[in-house]
């Protein structure tokens, strides 16, 4: 399975009081299939950017990326979107749990409406709703599940599409230390078990600690430590 990412040149810039603020500045990389990234960095130093342009929630001002083998700089929206759906899975600081949906619901509810049937659908998110050691937390709502718990939950959602990346930005951010440990383990036992490919943008050190690979994004560089 090629689960590899390819970023060419990819520069972005802002606006801010009649000055224009290169925040990524001319960034190559190269991440490989089956492996995990951490990206860490100072706030505002661009790191959830260049996340988002990996991802395709944001395009660069010039450069290219490739997904999988799979040049997405030029997709429509409309391309985007189903490329997303297709291959990638998004878990950030904010787990973004439908209210009124039970753990269950949350989770298969993306695979069912991308047409896979509602048993194949709840089948997988049982699963995965297992394998983040939820099980006993299924028709539960996000307002009886802890911080932590919601997080998980978000990490099954993530992968109910079978996606081969997983893009995760902060994702331990408003936990406290146990709890955040026990999110890590999670995604480094998914990567082994699913075989995705993971990239993680985050202040955790000791998260970064674990990664394959760790980058330092500074001045619009991207340093590989």
């Amino acid at each position: 399975m090629n689960n590899s990412i390819v970023a060419n040149d990819i520069v972005k810039e802002y606006s801010s009081g009649g000055t224009i603020i290169r925040i990524l500045d001319s960034i190559s990389v190269s991440m490989e299939s089956g492996r995990v990234y951490v990206i860490t960095g100072e706030s505002g130093s661009g790191k959830s950017t260049l996340l988002h342009i990996i991802g395709g929630l944001d395009k660069p001002d010039s450069g290219r990326v490739e997904i999988s083998g799979q040049d997405i700089s030029n997709l429509s929206e409309e391309e985007l979107t189903e490329f997303r759906r297709n291959h990638l899975g998004f878990v950030f600081q904010m787990h973004y749990l439908l209210r009124e949906c039970t753990s269950l619901e949350n989770v298969f509810l993306p695979a069912y409406m991308s047409g896979i049937s509602k048993k194949d659908s709840e089948d997988r998110a049982r699963y995965l709703i297992e394998k983040v050691g939820l099980s006993d937390r299924m028709t539960h709502y996000p307002h009886q599940l802890s911080g932590g718990e919601r997080q998980r939950i978000a990490i099954a959602r993530a992968l109910v599409n079978n996606p081969s990346i997983i893009l995760a930005d902060e994702p331990t951010g408003n936990l406290d230390e146990r709890t955040s440990r026990t999110v890590e383990d999670i995604f480094f036992s998914l990567v082994r078990d699913e075989g995705v490919t993971l990239v993680m943008v985050t202040h955790d050190m000791s998260l970064a600690n674990r990664a394959d690979c760790h980058f330092h994004l500074e001045n619009g560089r991207l340093k590989q430590l």
